[in-house]
């Protein structure tokens, strides 16, 4: 029996949103299961069509941190050291070291 495009789209949307919108293995494995023949091409359609699906599954964009950040809570956030080492001298090496930690005041 051969179904036209648009019925098996009508398929595939009502399969989609039955199967609880869970995706397109979901969507397929739930309409086999209750002997719905819909083809996997039409069901990543109708996935990729669906508002509901886009707006929950949207990128969040990585927050880019510029500026000065914040003093964090764990031992190794709190101060950050920096030995460098100065050029050898007659006397011996001299280390200075440097505190990165700003006060907010």
């Amino acid at each position: 029996m051969s179904c036209s495009y648009g019925f098996m789209m009508g398929l595939a949307k009502w399969a989609h949103q039955k199967c609880g919108r869970l995706g397109k293995k979901a969507t397929y494995r739930w309409a086999q299961d209750r002997r719905i023949v819909i083809n996997l091409d039409i069901v990543k359609t109708v996935i990729a069509q669906c508002p509901i699906c886009q707006h929950t599954q949207q990128r969040t964009v990585p927050h880019i941190v510029r500026g000065q950040l914040n003093r964090g809570k764990l031992p190794g956030q709190i101060w950050q050291m920096i030995y460098v080492l100065c050029r050898p001298i007659r006397v011996g090496n001299m280390c200075v070291q440097l505190c990165t930690h700003t006060l907010d005041i």
